[in-house]
């Protein structure tokens, strides 16, 4: 019965997650990256999936993007393409801290290394896709909470049972629901966490790991809406140090 549930909740977030990349890109948000951009990008990024060990079968695509972010990220592995989608403000980044961002692909090679690059659109859109459908919900009940004990009030139904009735469901099913929706959150966001760890120790092993604790220092703590995402800063900087005792300690 829970598969059951489990999969009509996640249907609705499935559907509208996977595909994005392809929309953006028809919409021209994305552009492929010319054979004459981004040399030392590329060099670089095919030089770590090679000491990564990446499976031959997943060719590279890198892609550009006019988005705000200053970190580039793998939006979709399917097909057997890896797509790497890099904003403009990364390529000034890489120029200026080299050691850094070949860190930073590191550790985006390592959600394609571990095959996890779904987990990452499953959570943002569990997220935002269930809180559309948990807050409607929970506006509904009390709507008919109400309603049921205005009709009541004014001896509009006869039998005192059903607006009881009718009440107590509004609330039992709404509230059975948001349960089930909270354990799912809790399942997908702790193994979404536990990714982003191991994206980062792969980071510290096939780039310079000091590099990368310094990108985790100057991070911004995740927000409301990412905390399912990432986990906290002082976290990811806590589990690198217990696993390789580094010398940054977070501040």
């Amino acid at each position: 019965m829970s598969s059951v549930a489990t999969g009509f909740l996640l249907y609705a977030v499935i559907r509208e997650g996977f595909g994005k990349f392809d929309k953006d890109v028809q919409a021209g948000r994305i552009t492929e990256l010319k054979e004459s951009q981004g040399a030392s990008i590329r060099e670089m990024t095919l030089a770590l999936a090679a000491d990564m060990q990446l499976p031959p079968e997943y060719p590279i695509r890198f892609w550009k993007t006019m988005s705000t972010a200053q970190y580039p990220s793998v939006q979709q592995v399917e097909e057997g393409d890896v797509n790497i989608v890099l904003p403009v403000n990364y390529f000034l980044y890489h120029q200026q801290h080299p050691e850094r961002s070949k860190a930073i692909l590191a550790h985006e090679l390592g959600h394609v290394r571990q095959r996890d690059t779904d987990l990452y659109m499953l959570s943002e859109k569990f997220y935002s896709t269930v809180r559309l459908v948990v807050v409607p919900m929970m506006c509904l009940s009390l709507f008919t909470v109400l309603l049921m004990l205005v009709l009541n009030g004014n001896n509009q139904v006869q039998d005192g049972f059903l607006p009881v009735a009718v009440s107590a469901l509004s609330v039992i099913i709404p509230g059975a629901f948001i349960v089930f929706y909270m354990g799912q959150y809790n399942k997908i966001k702790a193994l979404r966490q536990q990714s982003e760890h191991l994206a980062d120790m792969n980071a510290y092993l096939y780039a310079d790991g000091d590099r990368l604790l310094e990108v985790l220092q100057t991070l911004q703590e995740p927000g409301r809406r990412n905390n399912i995402v990432h986990p906290p800063r002082k976290e990811r900087i806590a589990y690198i140090q217990q696993l390789y005792n580094p010398q940054i300690i977070p501040s």
